[in-house]
């Protein structure tokens, strides 16, 4: 197996617990390198040598909003770690008796996520109405799902709701 060399600036930039920190503090929302350094507990200076390895890995990107320059994890960045560890995945799903990826069947799981946002009620709607900034929020590629009435419009995948007569 040839090496990958995505996935392996990606781990060496995760192999650092420093820049787990800094993950973990902007995952919730774009932030600029004073705060970043300030809640990491990091000096500016190592926060930007930090930020700079993980933007050199993809693992974080970089904008301008006039002077500030807040830095946001890049979710898609981290589909060479993905990949890589999908493929333990499908032994252990194997030995459970569980679809995989590979057989075609992504498999299903049911789960519940709370979040709490210190944010107006205005700036959490945007936040869900608007993919890029949920994906900032959520840390993670985000889906949204436009079809609220089942008799107007139906997912390929999910069956109709049976209402009650």
């Amino acid at each position: 197996m040839a090496a990958d060399p995505a996935l392996d600036q990606s781990l060496r930039a995760l192999g650092d617990a420093n820049r787990r920190v800094i993950l973990a503090v902007i995952r919730s929302r774009p932030q600029p390198v004073g705060e970043i350094a300030h809640k990491a507990g990091l000096s500016q200076q190592a926060a930007s040598h930090h930020l700079r390895v993980l933007r050199t890995a993809g693992l974080v990107t970089e904008t301008r909003d006039g002077t500030r320059h807040p830095f946001a994890v890049n979710t898609d960045g981290f589909e060479a770690v993905r990949a890589y560890l999908d493929d333990f995945r499908p032994t252990k799903l194997a030995a459970c008796g569980q679809p995989s990826r590979r057989d075609g069947v992504m498999p299903t799981a049911q789960y519940a996520t709370s979040i709490e946002i210190e944010a107006s009620p205005e700036e959490v709607f945007e936040s869900l109405v608007t993919p890029a900034r949920m994906t900032a929020w959520l840390g993670q590629r985000a889906v949204l799902d436009p079809c609220l009435d089942p008799d107007r419009t139906r997912h390929r995948d999910r069956p109709t709701p049976q209402r009650a007569t």
